[in-house]
């Protein structure tokens, strides 16, 4: 069934197309995604299906029975008259029809006791009827979706009791999703759904989504994501919408070919044109006598319809300025622990970071990822044990926060505060990361998040470092700004410390992951896939891989975090803290399996799930009261 279909799509801003006869169709069950760079138009076109802004040409069809729903970025921005109410109590709304038939439910009970004869007759069969329409859609079970769905998106049972007004914008967004993903519309339009999820929030999203049986339109940066939600993509370039089959790493592999038959195309036509003015031009030489041939050679060729180039990126030629060799171990944690309050961020930690590799630091929001790196940074001391760097070591800081750019300035004059190299050479850099033409020259207040990005990665650049430390580096950047980063971080010869989310960047460049988790971290000398693997053994938790870039990776040495061997209380702890990440992932199965409609119809297969949540719940209560007390033996 059709749920939507637009043709020749047209939108406008002055004299500039920015959507140009557009055509698409979403069905029933098909998930696709909506790709393009920053500024390509895809957040009009978005408006467009939604109805929110209408075109300036073509027509869009939407299936009069199929109910729509769209989530955006800001979506948690425009909550209004919900401030004052609680999470529960907005998310809830979406079952309000179901709180309606239960009540109508419980007021026809007490009419049967009251009917008789043909009354209750009639009275029976309405009841039954929307018994029935209640239970198809879990209504006796909608409490337990709402709560799977917020711990989905990252929130806990206090979460849901606190007001709306008192949420970070992040909170509200995720507030937001949630509640569109129990409004289960025919047909969901999601941006950027990712944002401000944690991996763990995003895998269960992946798995949310990879269920839904209706229609899925979703714009997203996170490839990783796309490639496990996805059948379909539809890339909005140069205002030219058109339409791939399969996931995002499918897309890539079939738009290269595409452009290589493109690149082969335009390069014979040259040729042929090449051919044609030399031909014209011997015949201009030979006198009247070839007047009429000249003529109708002329006007051909001027007739002849040109292929337009691809609007590719160009091959990057990026280096970072040359700095010092280094020695092993280029920074050593000796037993560093930090806590704030009686919250244990983690406990004492040993890590050695080798010369030339590049580590990775993973963890839920909140787990001290940051303030992990704020200790390399020293930005923060730990309260205990020491961070050692050695000799010769300069650093390089990419931090989440682009408050140290001046808005006054121009890109270009940005790049140039502590430049080395001349002006030229800034313009060279800032070409080969996107900043082209006039761009240079616009000023730091004028730009998008993702271009505040691409400046302070050309400032990191343009100093010579052999360490780098970066914190979330691919917030707010689009796909191809992500891809220069990738190449620009793949072509270093340093030490890379990076915490970061995009599950893509971590499997293609980095040779281990530290992952912080219940006051403790956890290193996987495998990179990310080893941890992917340990989290979900199956092997469709990861895409499959695009390679890795052709930075030389050193995979000799010694497993850097130490555990030292204790008494008896030390391996019960490891051993608690085992079953309780077996429990928990468990638990997170079975609340991915209830969020799924289907299920509902099989009463005995929920109840069945519902128990033995319960008591996975209640086992896991029971370890982390004795993790407590090991803990203090400890």
């Amino acid at each position: 069934m059709e749920l939507l279909r637009f043709r020749n799509l047209e939108r406008w801003f002055g004299a500039r197309c920015i959507v140009r006869e557009a055509c698409g169709v979403v069905r029933q069950g098909e998930h696709v995604a909506l790709v393009g760079r920053n500024g390509a138009g895809k957040s009009t076109l978005f408006s467009l299906l939604t109805g929110e802004a209408e075109p300036d040409g073509g027509e869009i069809s939407r299936d009069r029975s199929s109910e729509i729903g769209w989530f955006r970025q800001a979506s948690g921005e425009f909550f209004g008259e919900h401030e004052g109410r609680t999470l529960r109590d907005y998310v809830q709304e979406a079952f309000a029809h179901m709180e309606a038939d239960a009540r109508e439910l419980e007021r026809l009970e007490h009419e049967m006791g009251r009917a008789s004869g043909e009354g209750l007759e009639r009275v029976m069969e309405r009841y039954a009827l929307l018994r029935e329409r209640f239970e198809r859609a879990g209504g006796h079970d909608y409490v337990y979706r709402i709560d799977a769905v917020l711990r989905g998106v990252g929130f806990d049972e206090n979460d849901a009791a606190r007001l709306l007004q008192s949420f970070s914008g992040g909170e509200k967004t995720r507030a937001a999703l949630a509640r569109v993903l129990l409004d289960a519309p025919d047909l969901l339009l999601l941006d950027e759904p990712t944002n401000h999820l944690d991996i763990a929030g995003v895998e269960w999203l992946e798995g949310f989504l990879s269920r839904y049986g209706g229609g899925v339109i979703v714009v997203s940066h996170d490839r990783w994501f796309l490639d496990r939600v996805v059948g379909h993509v539809w890339l909005l370039e140069d205002g030219t919408l058109s339409a791939w089959e399969g996931n995002y790493s499918h897309f890539v592999e079939l738009k290269a070919r595409a452009d290589e038959e493109r690149d082969r195309r335009i390069l014979a036509q040259e040729r042929q044109i090449a051919h044609e003015r030399k031909v014209i031009a011997e015949l201009a030489t030979h006198g009247s006598h070839n007047y009429v041939q000249l003529k109708s050679r002329a006007r051909r060729l001027e007739r002849v319809e040109r292929i337009a180039p691809t609007s590719r990126g160009r091959a990057l030629r990026v280096s970072f300025r040359p700095s010092r060799p280094l020695h092993d171990p280029v920074v050593e944690l000796r037993g560093v622990a930090k806590a704030y309050g009686e919250r244990v961020l983690f406990a004492p930690l040993t890590l050695n970071v080798r010369a030339g590799e590049c580590l990775g630091i993973v963890g839920a929001n909140g787990a001290g990822k940051s303030t992990l790196l704020k200790m390399l940074t020293g930005e923060v001391l730990p309260d205990a044990g020491d961070v050692l760097w050695s000799e010769g070591v300069q650093r390089g800081i990419y931090a989440q926060e682009v408050g140290e750019l001046d808005p006054e300035a121009s890109v270009l004059e940005e790049l140039l505060r502590g430049w080395l190299g001349t002006p030229e050479e800034a313009r060279r850099l800032l070409g080969a990361l996107l900043f082209t033409g006039e761009d240079a020259e616009k000023p730091i207040a004028a730009l998008s998040g993702g271009e505040k990005r691409r400046v302070m990665l050309a400032k990191l650049v343009a100093r010579p470092a052999n360490v780098l430390l970066l914190d979330e580096p691919t917030n707010d950047l689009d796909i191809a700004s992500r891809e220069v980063l990738e190449e620009v971080l793949g072509a270093f010869e340093g030490t890379v410390v990076m915490v970061s989310h995009d599950r893509f960047l971590l499997e293609r460049l980095c040779d281990r992951v530290v992952e912080i988790a219940g006051g403790a971290a956890s290193l996987y000398e495998g990179g990310y896939a080893e941890l992917a693997a340990a989290h979900a053994p199956a092997s469709a938790r990861v895409p499959e891989r695009m390679g890795k870039t052709e930075r030389e990776r050193r995979k000799a040495g010694q497993r850097n975090v130490q555990t030292t061997r204790g008494p008896s209380p030390k391996r019960q702890l490891q051993d608690v803290e085992r079953r309780i990440e077996a429990l928990e992932h468990e638990i997170a199965a079975v609340e991915r399996e209830l969020c799924d409609p289907e299920v509902y119809r099989q009463g005995e297969r929920v109840r069945d799930l519902q128990q033995h949540l319960a008591a996975t719940r209640e086992e896991l209560d029971g370890l982390e009261g004795r993790w407590g007390e090991l803990v203090d033996l400890v």
